[in-house]
């Protein structure tokens, strides 16, 4: 017992090693929930859910230049704390010109959602679309329905670029769907567009808005001077 003590006592205590075992099972555990999630991504979008750009983006790393911006991060803040909290479909909407960083705080909560053992992913409306379509190759090994099941299971979803090709209305019926199908079973998605409001709700109708915002989701509008151009 003594040899036993001694093998433990430098530079640990016995009680500390098995802390740290704990801690880092723990930590592989997380990790594993981690590729898990990221391998669901991939069947999905053939890439993780959060593009390499913005795997470190969380919502401590954001640039302040603005006091407008202090205040969209406080209502970003607030509304992952409810949903860590209390998890809800009620999205969000992120409004704002090029270079704002609505994927920053996009891809930071999205980011938080994974390291919490959540599923998130960040993804463009064309890139949905050239997922939909490859389904319909004959050689896909992927189908319609499936894609739209994986689309509408994420814990969260954020859809990047709408409104980008306006007037499509394949487009908008297929985010009408994933929209619907999401709020049907509770699950968040937030939106990020460089269009003002009415232009989106035209764009996506106006069903479509308040089930992505129910349940008091905000929409936070980023109108300050854009990171790349500095142009408003």
């Amino acid at each position: 017992m003594e040899q036993i003590k001694k093998q433990y006592s430098a530079p640990y205590s016995y009680e500390q090693l098995i802390a740290l075992r704990a801690q880092e099972a723990s930590e592989f555990a997380r990790q594993c929930d981690q590729h898990r999630e990221e391998a669901r991504a991939k069947r999905a979008l053939g890439r993780s859910g959060i593009q390499k750009k913005h795997q470190n983006c969380s919502l401590d790393n954001y640039q302040i230049r603005y006091e407008s911006q202090e205040q969209m991060l406080d209502s970003a803040k607030g509304w992952l704390a409810t949903q860590n909290e209390s998890p809800s479909c009620s999205g969000f909407i992120f409004s704002g010109t090029p270079g704002t960083g609505k994927n920053h705080i996009a891809s930071a909560i999205a980011n938080d959602f994974i390291d919490n053992g959540k599923q998130a992913v960040v993804v463009t409306v064309s890139e949905i679309m050239m997922r939909l379509r490859d389904t319909y190759r004959k050689d896909s090994k992927e189908t319609e329905e499936r894609l739209m099941a994986r689309l509408s299971g994420f814990d969260l979803l954020v859809i990047d670029e709408v409104g980008v090709q306006r007037n499509n209305v394949n487009e908008q019926l297929t985010l009408n769907s994933i929209v619907n199908d999401r709020s049907n079973a509770c699950l968040p998605t937030g939106i990020l567009t460089n269009l003002d409001a009415n232009n989106l709700v035209e764009t996506l109708g106006k069903r479509v808005i308040e089930r992505v915002l129910e349940g008091g989701g905000p929409w936070l509008m980023f109108d300050w001077q854009s990171y790349r151009t500095g142009q408003q």
